[in-house]
């Protein structure tokens, strides 16, 4: 993958990282996953719901 591609890839990914927090989304969880020989970072988001009394 050219350099160029990583630098957008990863800018469309902080895009979506902020889009999701502003929605109420928290990161809930990292792990590394196997993909295709590779182990890849993955984060799990999980949707943040105050409680109200």
């Amino acid at each position: 993958m050219p350099f160029n591609d990583i630098k957008t890839e990863r800018l469309e990914n902080q895009r979506s990282i902020r889009l999701i927090e502003n929605l109420g989304f928290v990161l809930s969880d990292s792990s590394y996953e196997l993909f295709r020989g590779k182990e890849y970072l993955h984060n799990t988001y999980s949707l943040y719901i105050p409680q109200l009394i």
